[in-house]
Parts: C-alpha cells; structure tokens; sequence
C-alpha cells in the first residue's frame, strides 16, 4: 500500500533517467582528464667554447722554443770554445828563491813589467823590498834597486814600468816619489808624488801616476815636471793602471767594478762593467796590442780573460795561477810563477 511520502514524490520519466545517466558518465570522464602541467621554462643554449689554439699549433710552438734554446745554448759553447786560449811554456828564468841578499833572486813578485823594444824585463819583490831586473835577450840578471843600491834606510817599492828608451820609473813608498834610472841603472831623477797606488810609462816620455786619495790621474814629463790632472769624477777606487802604445790609458776601478780608459790627453774614453769578475780584489792587467789582458788573483779561477779597449771579451786564457805578469808587444806573457819568470805564448 502506498504511504502518503510516496504520493508525494514525483515519478521520473524515461526521458529524465537518461538525461541523468549521460550528465553522469560526462563528470566521470572529465574527472578522469589530469589537470593541466604548467609549461616549463625553455632549456639554456649551451655555452659556446672559448676561442682558443688547436692543440696542433700549441705543440709546434712549445717544440720551436726548445729547438730556439737549444740553438742558444750550443751558439754560447761555440763561442766560449772559440774563445779558449792556453799558455805554451817556451822558457822560464829560474830566479825563484835564495837568501834576501842574493842578486836577482826573489820571494814575493806583486808586480811584472816587461818592454820588450828597451830588452828588460822588471820585477817588484815586496818580500825583499826591492826591484829586480834583467836583460830580455840573454836572460840574465841585470841589477837589483833595493836600499842598499841607493843608499838609504828605507825602500818600499810599489810599482814599476819600462819606458821605449830604457829608463824605467819606480813608485817608492817609503818617501813617496817617483824615481827614475836611465838604462844604465843610474839614478837621474826623482821628484815627490801625492799618495799613489800605481805608476805607468806612456808614449813620449810621458809618466802617469794614479793618486789613490783624490782618485786622479797625474800626468808628468820624465823630468817631474807636473803637465796636468784628469779622471776626477769617473773614478771611484782606482786600484792599477797601464798604457798601450797609441797613449791610452786603462785604469782597474773597484769601486767601478770594471775598466776605465783615458786618451793621452786625458780625455774619458770608456767605462765599462768587468761581469765575469765580482768583486774585483788583487788585480793584475795589461794593455798591449789594442787589447786589455785582466786578471784577479782572488775571485778569477786562474783564468787571464781579453777584452777589446770597448771592453768585449775576446779571450779567456788558461787556466794558470801567477801572482803577476805582463805581456809584450809580440803576444809573448811574462808570467811569475813556483820556479821564476815563465815565459809563454798563447796558442789557441
């Protein structure tokens, strides 16, 4: 029996129900739809490489630098091969030791001169004080100028050089003077100097002195007579100098570290560094033959190196250890060695 609720109630037409069953299965199949993705955001372009050089020419060029050192490097031996020079021993003056007393004997050489035009061949020996001589030809001894020579008390010769005619000049320290001996020994003049560490023999009768306190040049005719000063100002520690038979002189600078050169006539001609040789302590040099031969006692492996007037080195010579020496005219070094004066050429 029907209640009166049911009575109420509409009754759905068949229209109705299948009108709902579509809206039905409709929600369903867009519930079923996923949700949009929001878009993202484009990828970034790849990085473009830095330019650069093919590994190829990288090589090439690190092989063109060792093949450019390599070639430095055997250039550099070729020349100090070319410039290797040794001493062929021809004679020696066997004058090497014995009592003080005895003539043409020696102990202590500081400083070799040779003239080989006025045939002498000189020698200070600071151990005995005295100045040694001989004749170039025969090799025989000459005379020795020491104290008892000249008469005095005292005599401390510092330095000594052979002139073209045969006078040679000596620098006494014991009176500060320049005393000057005609080629037959005998004592002709004499005149007082400024403190001086060195003494040379130029061209035309001309002696130059080297005043170690002002750190100037005096030049003087052969007579004592006083022609002029120069150098004032280009050198620091002038230590030695020496002549070459144009005129010129070249002065060893400590303080410099290198060669100073000076015209006869007192004008600067060059400076220039000695860079194989630091510092420069006990030194020995020659100008001879438009060529400077230096050597240091102290810090020059025995080596005697050539320099051109500009200062190039041209030669290295030894090695060889001396205390001094000297080199003539003809190329021939005159060198103080264990058993006298060692006499020798230069051979490549």
């Amino acid at each position: 029996m029907a209640t009166a609720s049911d009575k109420r109630k509409p009754k759905k037409t068949a229209a109705q129900g299948s009108k709902a069953a579509t809206r039905a299965r409709q929600a369903k199949s867009q519930a079923a739809i996923p949700a949009p993705v929001a878009a993202s955001a484009p990828a970034a372009p790849p990085r473009a490489a830095k330019p650069g050089l093919p590994h190829g020419i990288i090589l090439g060029v690190l092989l063109a630098l060792v093949v450019l050192v390599s070639v430095e490097v055997v250039i550099l031996m070729k020349d100090k091969a070319d410039r290797k020079r040794i001493l062929r021993v021809v004679e020696v003056v066997p004058e090497r030791g014995g009592p003080p007393d005895m003539p043409g004997k020696f102990w202590g050489p500081y400083q070799v001169k040779v003239n080989e035009q006025a045939g002498r061949l000189a020698l200070v020996d600071h151990a005995f004080n005295k100045v040694v001589l001989w004749d170039l030809a025969t090799k025989k001894h000459v005379v020795d100028v020491n104290a008892a020579l000249l008469g005095r008390e005292q005599f401390v010769p510092k330095d000594v050089d052979v002139a073209d005619d045969g006078d040679y000049y000596i620098l006494d320290h014991s009176d500060m003077t320049v005393k000057r001996f005609s080629a037959q020994n005998q004592l002709v003049q004499q005149w007082k100097i400024p403190e001086s560490v060195s003494l040379t023999a130029g061209k035309d009768r001309d002696v130059y002195v080297l005043d170690g306190r002002a750190q100037e040049i005096v030049h003087y005719q052969n007579d004592g007579t006083e022609l002029g000063r120069f150098g004032k100002g280009k050198l620091k520690n002038g230590l030695l100098m020496d002549t070459d038979e144009a005129g010129n002189i070249y002065v060893v600078d400590s303080g410099y570290n290198g060669m100073v050169v000076f015209s006869k006539a007192g004008k600067h001609l060059y400076s220039w560094p000695i860079k194989e040789v630091k510092p420069l302590q006990m030194s020995r040099m020659a100008a001879v033959n438009n060529q400077v031969y230096f050597y240091d006692l102290v810090n020059n492996n025995g080596i005697i190196r050539v320099y051109t007037p500009k200062g190039r080195l041209a030669w290295d010579i030894g090695p060889q250890r001396t205390e001094s020496f000297d080199v003539g005219r003809s190329g021939t070094v005159y060198m103080s060695g264990n058993d006298g004066i060692v006499i020798q050429q230069i051979e490549k």
